[in-house]
């Protein structure tokens, strides 16, 4: 297999760095790859690791970092009393502590005393196994764009604990069925964060990284760590994508909707059908393409025509690709519109002998998971795409020899879409999800299927496709398609805006285009943190970045406000192989 060119954020030095602590000598520590380490890599938080294995804790390691985070459980089997003292008093001076470690009770006693986990001599804690989380209070600054009352349901059983008894100086965010879940409290100058959910929480197999909770786990950090702290996550972006499969997208009524998602502040890739589009069409894109309204991608040659692998009889050869290719990037020209860098392909489905084509349409980025030459009813690979291994959200480039970055964020309700056939292999439904398990926030929720269109709910989705996509650090928005989209009046697009606005207020949004997103993805996907220097004085703390930025990025700093959090940010030019900035 073709080597990708991934680039795995590794540990970073300086003061301003999370210290994960580890034990190799503990089986568990073979999870914190998937549970810890991925997460911290995504969401650009510097981080080192100390293994306790290896060198025993001390005040020097210690006290140079703006957090300790404790994410292999049954991490205290190792820990000395000595640690556990030097750990708190760290805390109490002002560092963050983050514990994934549910198994609080089996570290040395006064751990458990001292955070306020149990009282003299009582039983401390019972195990059992949670099958949901429920967002008790989104008053919090961690939880405050989650929804109240939310449930998420987890795949299986998941270990957890209850504390039998607890201080009130801690706040309960999450509970499970019977017990708190997720606790967060001041401790002396610092702050404590306390999950009583085993860290396999965060693998697939039990719920698994962008499937609902990731803002509390990062927010949960940042709001713990020794303030000011800086990160280079993904800023909030938001884009639309509409498919027309079926060469519904004709005349410039049919694509007027797209003014009204202009009117919100949209920037929407619109995916035609190469053919369907009237004169008066193409110059509706045009004049919307000039005005930074619209990005247009070919999608199909005809309606239910796919352009990129095949048709009804088959695969097509290579002189048949490159002669469609080339006449879809002269059609483009002579309407004076650049293709959307982001390659769009009907079903999913590209040829092998395609992908040294695109180029020809100035294509970079892929906007799904499937490999090149893979249809969608046919078998697939589950290449496992960075950072988490989900084929629902990944920021990756695939493998071959052609390798596109992929940016996508298909709501893990893809997941129930897929059935494993063993070997990395797996089946897709011939639908597009079932039940309310759809991806398109349009799909069964217009008139064709209910009579009429159900506003609140298409908002609803919507605005779940979105909150799930910037909590996660990943992007938000949705798509839908032509045969959906056309179902609906100028003044009901208008309606579902105004109420997604509504059920989205509590986050932050900024609306661009998908060509905005990968490009800044990708730039942001071959960038780290190098070093974290951070003093109290501003202008005195300094971020040095590796890599390679092809935009301009954004770093995040955070400070204390009151219990909460207040952000700034800080340019970072584009750069080859090294820069800095101070804040």
């Amino acid at each position: 297999m073709i080597e990708r060119k991934t680039t795995q954020p590794g540990p970073s030095m300086g003061n301003g760095v999370v210290l994960v602590l580890a034990d190799s000598r503990r089986t568990e520590s073979c999870l914190l790859q998937r549970t810890v380490v991925s997460a911290l890599g995504h969401f650009r938080i510097p981080y080192r690791i100390h293994d306790i294995a290896c060198e025993s804790l001390s005040s020097d390691i210690l006290g140079n970092v703006a957090a300790i985070l404790i994410g292999q459980e049954n991490l205290g089997l190792g820990l000395t009393s000595a640690d556990i003292s030097l750990i708190l008093n760290e805390v109490q001076e002002g560092a963050g502590l983050i514990s994934l470690d549910p198994y609080f009770y089996r570290y040395d006693g006064a751990w458990a005393e001292a955070l306020g986990l149990a009282s003299g001599n009582s039983p401390a804690a019972e195990t059992y196994g949670i099958t949901s989380i429920r967002v008790h209070d989104n008053s919090h600054y961690i939880s405050y764009t989650q929804k109240f009352g939310d449930v998420h349901t987890t795949r299986m059983p998941t270990p957890a604990v209850r504390p039998l008894k607890y201080s009130r100086d801690w706040q309960i965010i999450a509970t499970s069925e019977e017990s708190p879940a997720f606790m967060a409290r001041v401790f002396g100058a610092g702050r404590v964060i306390q999950w009583l959910i085993s860290p396999r929480l965060w693998t697939l197999q039990f719920f698994g990284h962008a499937h609902g909770l990731d803002d509390m786990y990062w927010k949960g950090i940042v709001w713990a760590a020794r303030k000011p702290f800086a990160m280079l996550p993904m800023p909030p972006f938001v884009r639309f994508r509409f498919d027309d499969c079926t060469g519904l997208y004709r005349t410039a009524e049919d694509l007027s909707f797209l003014k009204v998602l202009n009117k919100f502040g949209h920037k929407p890739n619109l995916c035609v059908s190469m053919n369907a589009l009237q004169d008066d069409g193409w110059k509706f894109l045009k004049a919307l393409y000039d005005a930074g309204g619209v990005e247009v991608a070919p999608h199909t040659w005809s309606g239910g025509v796919g352009l990129y692998y095949g048709d009804s009889e088959g695969e097509y050869s290579d002189q048949k690709l490159r002669s469609l290719i080339m006449r879809t990037k002269k059609m483009m020209d002579d309407h004076g519109i650049t293709p959307s860098k982001i390659l769009s392909d009907h079903d999913h489905e590209c040829s092998e002998l395609a992908m040294p084509l695109l180029r020809e349409l100035g294509i970079e980025f892929k906007m799904n998971v499937m490999m090149p030459g893979e249809t969608w009813t046919g078998i697939h690979l589950d290449w496992e795409p960075g950072p988490y291994g989900s084929m629902c959200y990944a920021l990756d480039y695939i493998p071959g020899p052609d390798p596109l970055f992929v940016v996508f964020n298909h709501y893990p309700t893809f997941d129930y879409a897929r059935v494993g056939i063993g070997g990395s292999k797996f089946l897709l439904s011939r639908d597009g999800g079932v039940g309310p398990y759809k991806w398109d926030f349009l799909n069964g929720l217009t008139k064709m299927t209910l009579g009429e269109n159900d506003i609140e709910a298409m908002a609803s989705r919507l605005a779940d496709h979105t909150r799930l996509g910037l909590n996660s650090l990943f992007f938000g928005g949705s798509i839908s398609h032509s045969h959906f989209s056309s179902e609906l009046s100028l003044r009901e697009w208008e309606a579902v805006l105004e109420r997604y606005e509504k059920l989205t207020d509590r986050l932050t949004k900024i609306n661009v285009g998908y060509d905005d997103i990968c490009v800044y993805a990708r730039s942001r996907h071959h960038t780290f943190i190098e070093r974290a220097e951070i003093r109290r004085e501003v202008g005195n703390s300094s971020i040095v970045f590796g890599g390679m930025a092809e935009v301009p990025l954004k770093l995040y700093v955070a400070s204390n406000a009151g219990d909460g959090v207040d952000w700034s940010l800080v340019d970072v030019p584009a750069f080859s192989d090294h820069t800095a900035v101070r804040f």
